[in-house]
């Protein structure tokens, strides 16, 4: 009987733990490994009920440059490399004060915990770190990637949103701007 009891509890905790597992996985972008858009989504959300994000913080939208040629030239499975690559660089560069999010294709939100300054060092420092990140597409050959990046100032009293569309709206001027650079 003892022993019955002692292999139910065994698997019950290792049922525990698959929903665990599970949870995760759901939350992460297969792809990528980045917290898909509802869950960053979520998480600001607890973090700033229950008080854990300072009143100002900012919000950074990332798009890959020229993705689309990427795809057409190289085809589909170096888009994923590339986006793999850029995911890897993004998450090595992140603490604790920094969240990370695949928006949808290959669009990424940057919630980054730091005055407006901080930020878009930060941001400038990574846009660096990508353009200096050759990806290779064979044993001679390597792709340079770029990014823009806009950025805005979120004032969490305000709702997410307002910040997010200021942020894409730079996003959009960095493009016009000529790529590969961070604009606010």
């Amino acid at each position: 009987m003892n022993q019955t009891i002692e292999t139910l509890q065994q698997r019950i905790r290792e049922l525990e733990n698959e929903v665990v597992t599970l949870r995760v996985d759901q939350s992460r972008d297969k792809l990528t490994k980045c917290l898909r858009r509802e869950a960053f989504s979520d998480l600001i959300a607890s973090r700033k009920t229950m008080g854990f994000l300072p009143r100002n913080c900012s919000v950074l939208v990332l798009d890959v440059d020229h993705f689309k040629k990427v795809n057409d030239t190289y085809g589909h499975c170096m888009g994923d490399n590339v986006l793999k690559k850029l995911s890897e660089i993004l998450r090595s560069a992140c603490d604790t004060s920094v969240i990370v999010s695949r928006w949808g294709g290959e669009e990424f939100v940057i919630l980054v915990e730091h005055d407006k300054n901080s930020a878009l060092q930060f941001a400038e420092d990574l846009r660096k770190q990508i353009e200096n990140s050759p990806i290779k597409i064979n044993l001679l050959e390597s792709l340079k990637v770029t990014v823009s990046i806009g950025h805005a100032q979120w004032d969490t009293d305000m709702p997410f949103e307002e910040a997010f569309v200021l942020a894409d709206q730079a996003l959009y001027q960095a493009k016009r701007g000529g790529r590969n650079q961070v604009a606010a």
